[in-house]
């Protein structure tokens, strides 16, 4: 049976096209309706054959302040994927026209997209960020290790240049200690974690204090189901660490290679 796309909005001429990301042409104007962009302009989509990208048409994209398209970027996919399957593209995606949209984005990796498109249906993006109790950690550390112990006894009262070398050193060997529980605390996390997810993926956690970001891709009737395992992990770091997870939004972290 053949199937056509209902009507989707269109773009103005003569602008640039701000593209937030890839979804099929059949689900394009639902995903879109009532969605404003960075500027404050309706979203809209350009299709092609099967698929249409989330265009927002920009008068110059240097002059709207960055801040506004990154509050945007986010707030536009995740309402879209609150309301079918959608490819994030990278951020700050911009291209000529309609015709650059489907020439440079939509018709060169169409089965990629596709399949891309199909990898993700039914499922969502949650994100997982496990923070350090630094004052909890930094006890640990000092109890667990005589050689800390003694340089921080050693330094406390000492004037800032007498005792530079030796809180040089105590830095390090406290740095060495939180990592080496951060690897530890780490995997203990992931697997009880990891199990409950079609796909995860690690990111960098920054700070002293950072412990874990791990993206999951779940089945969207599974989010209760793995926020259940979250609050295991958060009872087994109870003390240690706070968590915090977040979502569902958009699949940022599970975008096809090279989308």
């Amino acid at each position: 049976m053949t199937r056509t796309a209902p009507p989707a909005p269109t773009v103005e001429t003569g602008t640039q096209r701000y593209v937030y990301g890839v979804v099929r042409a059949d689900d394009g104007s639902d995903a879109v309706t009532d969605l404003a962009g960075a500027t404050g302009e309706v979203v809209a989509v350009v299709v092609h054959g099967e698929l249409a990208a989330v265009v927002e048409a920009i008068p110059d994209a240097d002059a709207v302040p960055a801040a506004r398209f990154v509050r945007a970027h986010a707030r536009v996919l995740d309402a879209v994927a609150a309301r079918c399957s959608v490819l994030p593209l990278r951020f700050g995606t911009v291209v000529a026209s309609d015709e650059a949209v489907v020439e440079e984005l939509l018709a060169p990796d169409r089965d990629h997209l596709v399949d891309a498109l199909e990898q993700l249906d039914g499922h969502v993006q949650l994100l997982l960020r496990a923070r350090y109790v630094l004052d909890t950690v930094l006890a640990e550390v000092v109890a667990e290790h005589p050689q800390v112990r003694e340089l921080r006894a050693r330094t406390r009262d000492l004037p800032d240049d007498a005792a530079m070398p030796e809180r040089v050193r105590l830095g390090e060997l406290v740095s060495q200690a939180i990592e080496t529980k951060r690897a530890a605390d780490r995997e203990a996390m992931l697997a009880v974690l990891q199990p409950h997810a079609r796909r995860s993926s690690v990111r960098s956690s920054g700070g002293l204090d950072g412990l874990l970001d791990l993206a999951v891709l779940v089945d969207e009737h599974g989010v209760a189901d793995f926020e259940a395992h979250a609050q295991a992990a958060a009872a087994q770091m109870a003390g240690r660490a706070e968590l915090e997870l977040i979502g569902p939004m958009a699949p940022y972290d599970f975008a096809s290679d090279g989308v």
